[in-house]
């Protein structure tokens, strides 16, 4: 009986650290290492970009660079939404016209939308 006591304990003992393991980083509230970073590059004037025949999908414009910089430029105000190649969802902004820069620290191919418009990226 002693030996089943001992066995009970030990294994409360090791579920309680696993489990306090796995939610410090959570209760810790900072952000993992690899979240991407959003920067404004330049900002335009939505009055002279906007026509009354023009659509309402943002003209999208995506540059790649070295380092995992993405530049976006949109010629009016959109939701910029960036997925996974399995369609998680990795970070969204709500972008002014003009060019923002987004720094991504994991290599892979990604999935940009603004509007209806997507665009894949290859880091």
């Amino acid at each position: 009986m002693r030996m089943r006591m001992r066995t009970s304990t030990l294994r409360r003992l090791c579920a309680a650290l696993l489990l306090a393991a796995a939610l410090a980083p959570a209760a810790s509230g900072q952000a993992p290492a690899h979240s991407p970073r959003w920067e404004v590059v330049a900002v335009t004037d939505a009055a002279q970009n906007s026509h009354a025949s023009a659509p309402q999908t943002p003209e999208l414009e995506v540059e790649v660079r070295d380092g995992g910089v993405v530049l976006i430029t949109v010629d009016r105000p959109a939701t910029v939404k960036v997925f996974s190649i399995l369609g998680q969802l990795i970070t969204e902004k709500n972008v002014q016209p003009g060019t923002v820069r987004l720094r991504m620290d994991s290599r892979g191919i990604y999935i940009l939308k603004a509007g209806t418009a997507t665009r894949r990226i290859n880091l």
